[in-house]
C-alpha cells in the first residue's frame, strides 16, 4: 500500500522497505531412506541416510520455513537398545545422515533386524516423526546337516563309508533371511559323472535328491560327492560339497607266504 499525508504527498514506493513473514504450519516430509523401510541390507553398514522435505504444497523454497538441521536427527535401535552414533544434515541435498560409532561389518555377528526413528523439525517449529525397520544379512546360507535315506539321524560325515543302500541324500540349510529352496540345488557325482535324481524340498530348509536308481550293488562302489548350491532370500549364494564312499564288496583273503610248494601258511586280507 502507499501512504498519503494530509498535504497530499504520496509515499515513495521505490524506497520502501519492510519485513517478509513466512507462515508455515505444515510438518516436514520424511521421504526416502537408505536402507528403505522393510528392506534388507546385504553389506557392512556404517550409515543411514534419509531425504527430508519441507514443501509439501510445492510453494517454492522461498515460501516455506525450511528444515532445521540442528534440531533434526536419527536414532537407531537394536531390540529397543539405543545404538551409538551421530546425526548430520546436508542442507544443499536436504539429507539427514546417521553415522554409527562402530561399523557393522560383514562377519555376520550383527545380522538381525534393526529400527531407526527419524525426527525432522523445520524452522517454524513443525515436527514430523517416522519409524522404519530393516534387516541386516551379510552371510551366505549354510548347510548345517547332511543326511541320507530320509532320516536326519542317518547323517553323512565327511569321507564316511557305507555298505547299505543309498536311496536319497539330503541337507538342512539355514540362513538369517531365509533360504530360497527353489533357486538352490543338490546334486550327486561319481567322479565327474552326475548321478540322475529328482530334487524335492521340505519346509523352509530341507533339500533332498532322490536317486533314480539307488546305490545297492557292488558295481556302484566308489567315491561320491554331494554338491549343494544354496541361495538365500536376498541373493547370497554358496556351494559346498561332502564326500562319501559306497562299498558293497567284501574283503578277500590271499595267501602271500609260502609260495606254491613251500611249507607253512600265512594269510593276509585286503578290501578291494
Amino acid at each position: 500500500s502507499q501512504a498519503v499525508d494530509t498535504a497530499g504527498n504520496s509515499e515513495n514506493l521505490t524506497a520502501k522497505t519492510g519485513i517478509s513473514i513466512i507462515f508455515d504450519n505444515i510438518k516436514p516430509q520424511i521421504l526416502t531412506s537408505i536402507p528403505k523401510d522393510k528392506d534388507t541390507a546385504t553389506a557392512a553398514l556404517s550409515q543411514i541416510t534419509v531425504t527430508l522435505g519441507d514443501d509439501a504444497l510445492a510453494l517454492g523454497a522461498a515460501k516455506v520455513a525450511g528444515i532445521d538441521g540442528t534440531q533434526s536427527f536419527i536414532q537407531m535401535f537394536d531390540s529397543g537398545s539405543l545404538i551409538g552414533g551421530s546425526s548430520s544434515f546436508n542442507a544443499a541435498a536436504n539429507t539427514l545422515t546417521f553415522t554409527l560409532s562402530s561399523v557393522f561389518d560383514s562377519s555376520g555377528s550383527n545380522d538381525r533386524t534393526y529400527q531407526f526413528v527419524v525426527t525432522a523439525r523445520d524452522k517454524a517449529g513443525n515436527v514430523a516423526f517416522d519409524t522404519r525397520a530393516f534387516f541386516l544379512d551379510t552371510q551366505k546360507p549354510k548347510v548345517v546337516l547332511w543326511f541320507r535315506n530320509g532320516a536326519q539321524g542317518d547323517t553323512v560325515e565327511e569321507a564316511e563309508a557305507f555298505n547299505d543302500s543309498v536311496i536319497s541324500v539330503a541337507v538342512v540349510v539355514r540362513d538369517s533371511s531365509g533360504v530360497n529352496l527353489s533357486a538352490s540345488s543338490i546334486e550327486l557325482f561319481k567322479g565327474t559323472t552326475k548321478i540322475d535324481g529328482a530334487k524335492t524340498t521340505t519346509g523352509d530348509s530341507v533339500l533332498t535328491l532322490t536317486l533314480s536308481d539307488s546305490l545297492n550293488v557292488s558295481a556302484e562302489d566308489g567315491n561320491y560327492r554331494i554338491v549343494v548350491t544354496a541361495v538365500d532370500r536376498v541373493g547370497h549364494s554358496g556351494s559346498v560339497e561332502r564326500r562319501f564312499n559306497f562299498d558293497r564288496t567284501g574283503p578277500v583273503s590271499t595267501i602271500v607266504f609260502p609260495s606254491a610248494g613251500g611249507g607253512g601258511v600265512r594269510s593276509g586280507s585286503g578290501d578291494r
